[in-house]
Order: C-alpha cells, then structure tokens, then sequence
C-alpha cells in the first residue's frame, strides 16, 4: 500500500494535462480541490442517517424507566375473610434497573369509582439497586361488585414525581 501507482497517473496525465485518473476523497484537502468534492451526496446521507441514528439511540435512552414491575398471583387467591370482606392475593414483583436504591411509593386507582377497596401497601417499598424485589399485596372490599372490577396498580418513584409505571388488574370475586 504504497500508493506509487496514485502518484505515476498524476505524473503522465498531468503531461497531457489532464485530471489524475486516481486520487485520494478524504484527508486534507489540496488547494485544487473544492468543497462540492468533500460534500458529496453519498457523504452527506450517510453523516445524516449516522446522526438521526446516534440522536434516536439517545432519545430512548432518555426515555428508560428506572424501574418496572409484574403484578403476580399470590398463593393466597380470592376469599372472604372474617369480617365478610372479599380479599385478592398479589404479588408485586418489583425490578429495580438503576444504580441506586429506588423508594417507591404505591397507589390503588379504582377504575369503577361505586366500589371502594383497601390495600396492604401503606408504607414506601424500597428496592435495592440491580434487585428485583417483591412484595406481598392484598385488596380487600366490603362492597361486593356483581360484575368484575378493574383496578390500576400505579408505581411512583419517591425522588422523581414524574416518574411512574401502572398496571390495570382484574379484581376478583370467589
């Protein structure tokens, strides 16, 4: 990888005074040349296409919840407990994604706002970094909806208001 032959063609054609037939696009630019030969298209959509790409790879980045979590069933099941309330077993399996520990708080939406319901979940859940942690979850009504009812799981990140993850669930009756 000499490149004499580069050097040979511009001597002979630049006896018949000519163009070189061979030559070298990148590198620093030689007095002749000019910038439309730089920016050739072909250069050009590929510069693009690398920073679209580069600027999409960040864009998801930015968008990456620290954590996720599986609403699992728990061994419990569906039953009614001594006070004649219907109690739901669950397991909320809690995948912490980010290098610190994350404390999280939980939150029971009811999508069917003519039922109301308790849960276990009073104090934060605190998950260690990189761990995927789960916590025991029961729901419990009073009121025994006919029909079955749907309920969101919401996670909300304790340092970061912005940062939360739902699960709509189907609350039911034995």
């Amino acid at each position: 990888m000499c490149a004499s032959c580069v050097d040979a063609c511009a001597e002979v054609m630049g006896k018949k005074n000519k163009k070189s037939l061979i030559s070298y696009r990148f590198g620093s630019l030689s007095s002749s040349a000019s910038l439309r030969e730089l920016f050739r298209p072909t250069v050009l959509f590929l510069g693009i296409l690398v920073l679209v790409g580069v600027g999409w790879f960040f864009y998801q980045i930015s968008l990456r919840s620290s954590f996720d979590f599986e609403v699992l069933a728990h061994g419990y099941g569906v039953r009614f407990n001594k006070s004649g309330e219907v109690v739901n077993g669950y397991v909320l399996s809690v995948k912490n994604m980010s290098k610190d520990d994350l404390t999280l708080q939980f939150f029971l939406s009811n999508i069917d706002e003519s039922v109301s319901f308790n849960h276990s979940l009073k104090e934060e859940l605190i998950v260690p970094a990189g761990i995927v942690s789960r916590f025991p979850l029961f729901v419990r009504s009073m009121d025994v909806p006919d029909a079955k009812i749907k309920l969101q799981f919401n996670l909300q990140n304790s340092n970061d208001s912005t940062e939360k993850s739902s699960r709509k669930i189907n609350f039911r009756i034995p």
